[in-house]
């Protein structure tokens, strides 16, 4: 038998009603003697009771004599169902129902034989009805489902087995029937609601309510008991004298564990389509409706929908847009059709800030829809408490429960609120109203309001006009396709709008946000905002959805969230700008401008192309080997795929491995989640792994253990144990109070990097230093001395005049403003930024600029003559000669600002010196940089000469903020594109891709150098970048693996593990073929579009193969030693680079360049080169560029073999290079160093 398939649609049946087996038992008896029995019996309400139970492995029915089936789910070599276990209709009772006891066996083996193979309904098996004459005599008592249970003798029910317990299953029936249950006269139409259920760990199933009524006969017995019939309503011999004719309710609850609610909508009508045509299988309709809709396995997040068909009609099982985000396959127009952007938005602030919510609705079937179409739509933001979205009115109470929840209710309940003292918000549907309670709500911020309205209004547009160009269908599967298409374009367009609301509001969040610390600087995220957003921000931030919010961030996970931020990233803003170590009034009045909050359009990503997988028929009879026949089939599918396939091979590769879980075979199941990784790592199922390992048997566990790919498999790395704990780890906002012991080094540097005070190590290691002379840990005293003169600093930036700000860059920061003081333009104040000295005037605060730091000429202490007195001053000296010296009377401050003027100006100076705008991030930072330029200007080391400063255009620092520089292994430029079609959100721009030996990749914006956040983790160093197309970048790391990054979202989702050594290097072959190798001599072929290995071949005795390149059709390898030519199915190269027919190869241990004539081997020259050793080497237009292992660049023309310069490149080896365009070389250093330089290409000098 097979087991439960994990990720299946359905979890289990339920029905719950009245039926014979019930009886009618009166809730609420009406003691009124003057009302007939007829009035009375449908004035009444009545208990329902659960009258089947079905999941994949067991089939209940509690309220009927027949025990559990024992031949249910059908398995190899056993019967099928046998009569006894089957419920018919109509039942008998006395002498009637031994006149024809065949009648029942006779129809199930009628439908067992002659049912068609696709489970549609035989016509014929209606034949076998009987009608109603005689009424049964006895009366039918509920028996309630866990004694039962428990009286039957019944095996305990395993989770595995039954998802429900005993005591959820009783208390659905006020859940199924929340405004109770009653009876009717007439036959009301069939209604539908949903539920959605939460176990104590917050796990949320959902559950699908089909309601339908059945004609009974009722009439009392001897006792007064009311007792009923079915009778089908196509019955003519009904006679009135025998009873009252009745109709008496059955809901249908389909349990899923995800919200496909339309589509269980459309099976259970189909369901009960059926029973009403065949209703005395009805057991056995339940049993093979449910377990095949248990086998039928839900697709993962992409671009693979599932189809099957059931009763001849195919259905079509929709898959989430993208990962982490829940499907949702209703339509989510009812937001902006029941709501206005203005009542919307104040649903999201709800939520956001925690609030108790009732929803109010006449309609039950709306209240669960928009309840989880809003928690949806504030999505990466999830609710985590108590969620009640169907209150039955025996539940009302709850409402006054203390903490926070969301409820949905009748609206005749709406007068509760009324008798609460307290009462919550209460969002009326039906008028599209929202109430508040006593507390008002805080205000959003104005900025991304004002684009939510907008964007909302040109929502309601599109729901209007969307789909009017669409040409009419009257096929129903036609129509079906087009309406799931229509629902995917309007779900999205609301979904872009919601999240692009969310992502304005938190955006500026992620510039906070220290990952290694754990740390949210909430202090100086609320100093740049504006005084009437305080409020809203204050609430959001003391929530528990908040911190989850952060916690997600701080792992650094990409989702749709980050995408759409760095989609929408103004790009005005600069990432070394953004931290800047004081919030200033300035930053404060741009935080939520109309740049920053910046909107795309609603429909620029729905062009997503769908594929459709069909699964096979099922047969009931034949369910054991539907799962085999389902691996089968994607078995089959996945051998077929090639080129444009590949975006569903992940997909599929994923349903082969639930599927054959679910058959047993754990390890085959394993090793597909390992091929997984390599499709697309964002669809593996951690948890379900981790639960698979777990159950393996000591057998089974030396089978996946002896697997070639376990070793490498990322099954059991990255568990979700450990990614649990990392969320669990708490995340300090706000430092409470400072040390109350002495501070050693490490707890210091942690300190001073979570309070922003200094962000170089360097300059943190010589504060603690000057702190503590002799090396102990620094007194608490001390420290708290540091902390208030810094914070009393940030107090005077932000009580300062504002009249400053409109003078200043839009990334220009106040750093220090003075008391008020004399100067040689009057009383005022004088103050320092990062790029300028200015002063304002007392009173008016009029704005005068003293000096720009570029020109300032000489900075000296002097003394200023007063009255009976000479008081320090501080003089200032600028380049224009026309300009007067500054003179500003600082008396006992003359010297602290002599210091930190000097600082700045060093900073200023050092940065243009050496092309290195992160030092006057440095300088702004740290006081203590002043003494380091000193003595870098002493030995010499903090100027270039005149040669160098000609070709170096800019320096990157990609450790900044880091303990200790990583070297720079790899360097790859990626020029970008433009999609052609006006979408900018498609375009990407130049990049480029930085390799660390700490395993991170950084990739910088080349138009800006803007640094993008987060940077991309690998497991070991990575040593080799190659762009593959335009979308994939490959980075190759020691850990044997081989990284395929999107180039749009910098984010890896697939990995290939074949390599079984260090990955080196990777190569394109002429005819678009990746190559790739490892130091053991293997040299593995790759298909860029399937991402399947074609070759794998190993050099013979070489077990130090470093690099590798295709020259002239073949794959030149550089091993430690020698340099190899191979056949293209071999290969690999060291920098050995071919210009015309010359191959120039460098010597990594001496000083020298070899030029070979290829096919000769002939040395046509020798170079020499004053280092120690050719690290790297790189030709470019006509000149041959060589790293060496002294960090210099030599640069050699390729035709006269003749040095033309000798660049001082970095202070430690020349470690990977690469070129831009044909116009730049960028170059990284060793970890000594650890920076990036980039050169202009044209060595010749610029004019002046």
């Amino acid at each position: 038998m097979a087991g439960k398939v994990h990720n299946s649609l359905l979890e289990m049946l339920v029905a719950v009603g009245l039926d014979e087996d019930t009886g009618l038992v009166c809730s609420d008896d009406i003691e009124d003697e003057d009302l007939s029995d007829r009035i009375k019996l449908f004035r009444s309400t009545y208990k329902a009771e659960v009258l089947a139970a079905i999941s994949a492995n067991v089939a209940l029915f509690p309220s009927s004599s027949v025990r559990p089936d024992a031949n249910y789910p059908p398995s190899h070599g056993k019967p099928t169902p046998q009569a006894n276990a089957t419920r018919t209709w109509p039942r008998r009772t006395g002498a009637e129902t031994t006149k024809s006891p065949s009648v029942a066996a006779q129809a199930l083996k009628h439908e067992l034989t002659s049912l068609p193979t696709n489970g549609s309904t035989d016509e014929a098996s209606t034949s076998t009805r009987r009608s109603v004459k005689i009424i049964r005599r006895t009366t039918f008592k509920p028996v309630d489902f866990a004694s039962r249970c428990k009286s039957t003798d019944l095996v305990a029910l395993k989770p595995a087995e039954f998802p429900l317990n005993a005591e959820t299953l009783n208390s659905l029936a006020s859940l199924c029937y929340p405004d109770d249950v009653h009876i009717h006269e007439t036959r009301p139409r069939d209604v539908m609601h949903y539920l959605c259920l939460t176990d104590l760990k917050g796990n949320r199933t959902y559950g699908t309510c089909y309601t339908y009524y059945q004609r009974h006969v009722a009439c009392k017995n001897y006792k007064g008991n009311w007792m009923v019939e079915h009778c089908p309503e196509k019955s003519q011999d009904f006679n009135e004298s025998e009873g009252i004719a009745c109709f008496l309710p059955i809901c249908f609850v389909a349990i899923s564990k995800y919200p496909y609610l339309t589509l269980l909508k459309d099976l259970l009508s189909s369901l009960v389509l059926r029973l009403e045509t065949n209703s005395e299988l009805w057991s056995h309709v339940l049993k093979e409706f449910s377990l095949h809709l248990c086998m039928v396995p839900v697709p993962p997040a992409g671009n693979l929908n599932l189809e099957f068909s059931m009763n001849n009609v195919k259905f079509i099982v929709p898959s989430s847009d993208c990962a982490g985000r829940a499907i949702c396959d209703w339509d989510l127009s009812i937001i902006p059709q029941c709501f206005d952007a203005e009542v919307a938005s104040a649903v999201v602030t709800c939520l956001l800030t925690q609030q108790r919510m009732v929803f109010f609705s006449t309609n039950f079937a709306l209240l669960p829809m928009v309840t989880e179409s809003f928690l949806q739509l504030i999505q990466p933001f999830v609710w985590c408490f108590t969620y009640v979205p169907l209150t039955p009115e025996s539940l009302l109470e709850l409402m006054d429960a203390p903490g926070t929840f969301i409820m949905g209710c009748h609206s005749k309940h709406n007068h509760y609120l009324k008798e609460i003292d307290d009462p919550p918000v209460s969002i009326d549907i039906d008028t599209g109203s929202i109430h508040f309670g006593n507390d008002p709500l805080p205000k959003l911020p104005q900025a991304p309001l004002a684009i939510f309205k907008e964007a909302y209004k040109q929502l309601a547009v599109h729901l209007r006009t969307g789909t009017l160009d669409w040409a009419g269908t009257f096929s129903y599967e036609s129509r079906k396709e087009q309406e799931l298409e229509r629902r995917r374009t309007i779900n999205a367009a609301i979904r872009i709008t919601f999240l692009e609301f969310i992502v304005n509001l938190f955006r500026d969040v992620l510039i906070y946000i220290k990952p290694e610390r754990r740390f949210f600087h909430k202090e100086q995220f609320m100093a740049t905002l504006e005084e009437d957003d305080h409020p809203f921000y204050e609430q959001v931030m003391g929530t528990e959805m908040f911190n989850a919010f952060l916690k997600a961030r701080l792992s650094q996970e990409r989702d749709y969230w980050t995408d759409l931020v760095d989609r929408t990233v103004p790009q005005h803003r600069n990432f070394l700008d953004s931290q800047a170590a004081h919030p200033s009034p300035m930053r404060k009045s741009q935080s939520f401008s109309a740049l920053s909050c910046l909107s795309i359009q609603p429909n620029s990503k729905l062009n997503q192309s769908i594929s459709l997988f069909p699964l096979p028929n099922f047969v009931y009879g034949l369910s054991p080997k539907y799962l085999d026949n389902c691996v089968n089939e994607i078995s089959s599918a996945l051998r077929q795929l090639r080129g444009p396939g590949t975006g569903i091979r992940g997909p599929l590769v994923y349903q082969r491995g639930m599927l054959r879980a679910a058959l047993g075979l754990k390890v085959d199941a394993l090793a597909d989640f390992h091929n997984l990784a390599a499709c697309d790592i964002r669809l593996l199922p951690k948890d379900y792994i981790k639960e698979l390992i777990s159950s393996l048997s000591d057998d089974e566990r030396q089978r996946l253990e002896g697997n070639v790919f376990y070793p490498s498999s990322p099954l059991e790395s990255g568990s979700a144990d450990t990614l649990q704990r990392q969320r669990d780890q708490s995340i300090v906002m706000e430092l409470n109070k400072l040390p109350q012991n002495d501070i050693d080094k490490e707890n210091f540097s942690s300190l001073l990097l979570m309070l922003d005070i200094a962000s170089d190590h360097d300059a943190i290691g010589r504060l603690f230093d000057a702190l503590s002379p002799d090396g102990c840990p620094v007194d608490a005293s001390s420290f708290e001395e540091l902390y208030k003169c810094w914070k009393e600093n940030e107090v005077e930036i932000q009580q300062a005049p504002s009249t400053y700000m409109s003078h200043l860059d839009s990334n220009e920061g106040l750093l220090v403003l003075s008391n008020m003081i004399k100067t040689s333009f009057g009383m005022g104040r004088i103050g320092l930024t990062h790029k300028r000295l200015f002063f304002l005037h007392e009173g008016s605060h009029k704005y005068k600029e003293v000096v720009r730091l570029r020109d300032l000429e000489n900075l000296e202490l002097c003394h200023q003559r007063s009255f009976l007195s000479l008081l320090p001053a501080l003089k200032l000296h600028t380049k224009d000669e026309k300009t007067k010296v500054f003179v500003a009377s600082l008396k006992q401050n003359c010297n602290l600002w002599h210091l930190m003027t000097s600082e700045m100006w060093a900073g200023k100076i050092l940065a243009e010196e050496l092309r290195d705008p992160s030092i006057v991030q440095l300088a702004a930072h740290n006081v203590l940089l002043l003494h380091s330029f000193i003595r870098r200007r002493a030995d010499g080391s903090g100027s270039l000469p005149p040669e160098t400063k000609d070709v170096l255009q800019h320096r990157l620092d990609p450790s900044v903020g880091q303990p200790t520089h990583f070297t720079v292994e790899a360097l790859l430029y990626t020029p970008g594109k433009r999609s052609g079609d006006g979408k900018a959100d498609e375009d990407m721009g130049p990049q480029l891709w930085c390799g660390l030996a700490s395993g991170r990749i950084y990739v910088y914006d080349a138009s800006s150098w803007m640094l993008h956040q987060p940077p991309i983790q690998a497991s070991s160093r990575v040593v080799c970048l190659c762009a593959v197309g335009d979308t994939q970048v490959w980075a190759g790391s020691f850990d044997c693996i081989i990284y395929i990054i999107d180039t749009r979202t910098r984010c890896y989702h697939q990995t290939l593990r074949k390599h079984t050594d260090l990955v080196t290097d990777i190569a394109i072959s002429p005819d678009g073929s990746v190559y790739s190798c490892s130091i053991n001599g293997e040299i593995l072929q790759w298909d860029p579009n399937t991402l399947e290995q074609t070759t794998c071949k190993r050099l013979e005795g070489q077990v130090s193969l470093k690099t590798m390149q295709f020259v002239n059709d073949h794959l030149w390898c550089g091993t430690r030693t020698e340099i190899l030519q191979v056949s293209p199915s071999d290969g690999v190269i060291l920098r050995k680079l071919a210009v015309s027919s010359e191959l120039w190869l460098g010597l990594g241990k001496i000083g020298q360049i070899v030029v070979y004539q290829p096919e000769t081997w002939e040395v046509k020259k020798t170079l020499y080169v004053s280092s120690r050793g050719v690290s790297k080497i790189m030709h470019i237009r006509d000149k041959m560029w060589v790293g060496s292992k002294d960090g210099k660049l030599h640069i050699f023309d390729s035709v006269t073999y003749k040095q033309e310069k000798e660049l001082q490149a970095h202070e430690d080896s020349v470690r990977s290079m690469c070129c831009a365009h044909q116009r730049y070389v960028i170059t990284g250093a060793g970890s000594h160093d650890g920076r990036v330089a980039i050169w202009r290409a044209s060595t010749a000098a610029l004019p002046l």
